[in-house]
């Protein structure tokens, strides 16, 4: 229920002068389905999705957003800033072959140099987001979460480019909605889950696929993701090297691998006995 959010808003611009609509829903929604909403009702063709715990640093920075749409470029989003002026957000990486997204720039200095120029990529969050109306809406089946990056994949599939813009900046503070709803939703997670399983069972091997982005956008990584990917890339590697190797040389590995247990197992075993020994030393 985000009446009272709205009711602020509509204060807001009352005070100010400033010329709004105000439309009521007479049912609940899930996000998607109120992005629909409010799109459908939307008079211009350009249209700004922004969340109710979002605002922009300078209003007028907005235009520099409209000014990269282009018969091309029909999605931008923007510079996402967390309550203590470090990024959230600089757009979005997806892999498919490790099922991982995230938020590039995350954490980083607002201030960063390579955060000064405007990317393409893969997708932006819908906490604000500027967009070209299409015939393309969100996907009602996700509960609450990625269903704004589903939403740039369709726009992709059309051949559109995303753009996330570096001059146009935008404090988020980031779940405070939706920590306060999955409190009173005993079916969250529950939820979010299917909505996760949803995703990527719909859009994976369309990120594979794109699996390039991923590369070519590495140094706008955490170092968290980045440690991630090269852990869970060097344990494909490592098992796929594994089984080349069982499948050519079947007996000499068996007996490489039992060697390898039967010196863990000793080992393990000494290290328990030694220690069971200073407990029996200690208590007599």
């Amino acid at each position: 229920d985000m009446t009272e959010a709205y009711s602020e808003i509509e204060a807001i611009c009352r005070t100010a002068g400033i010329e709004y609509l105000y439309f009521r829903p007479d049912q609940p929604f899930n996000f998607s389905e109120g992005q629909n909403w409010g799109i459908e009702r939307a008079k211009n063709n350009l249209v700004l999705l922004l969340n109710n715990d979002a605002y922009f640093l300078t209003a007028d920075t907005l235009k520099t957003s409209i000014r990269l749409l282009s018969s091309t470029v029909k999605i931008v989003g923007h510079k996402i800033l967390n309550l203590d002026g470090t990024v959230n957000h600089f757009g979005i990486f997806a892999d498919g072959l490790i099922g991982k997204t995230g938020h590039l720039g995350r954490y980083f200095s607002a201030e960063d140099s390579r955060l000064r120029t405007p990317i393409e990529t893969l997708a932006v969050t819908g906490a604000c987001l500027l967009l070209e109306r299409m015939d393309i809406r969100f996907d009602p089946r996700y509960w609450f979460e990625n269903e704004d990056v589903d939403f740039c994949f369709e726009y992709m599939k059309r051949g559109y480019a995303i753009v996330c813009n570096s001059d146009c900046e935008v404090v988020h503070e980031e779940s405070s909605t939706r920590a306060t709803a999955a409190k009173i939703e005993t079916e969250w997670t529950r939820k979010q889950q299917a909505g996760h399983d949803y995703f990527f069972k719909k859009w994976r091997w369309f990120m594979i696929r794109r699996s390039g982005w991923l590369w070519r956008q590495w140094e706008l990584l955490h170092i968290h993701d980045q440690n991630f990917f090269r852990s869970s890339y060097s344990d494909w590697v490592a098992g796929i090297v594994t089984f080349c190797a069982l499948m050519l040389y079947p007996g000499p590995m068996i007996l490489l691998y039992l060697g390898w247990g039967a010196v863990c197992f000793f080992a393990a075993k000494a290290v328990v006995v030694a220690e069971l020994r200073k407990i029996i030393k200690t208590d007599g």
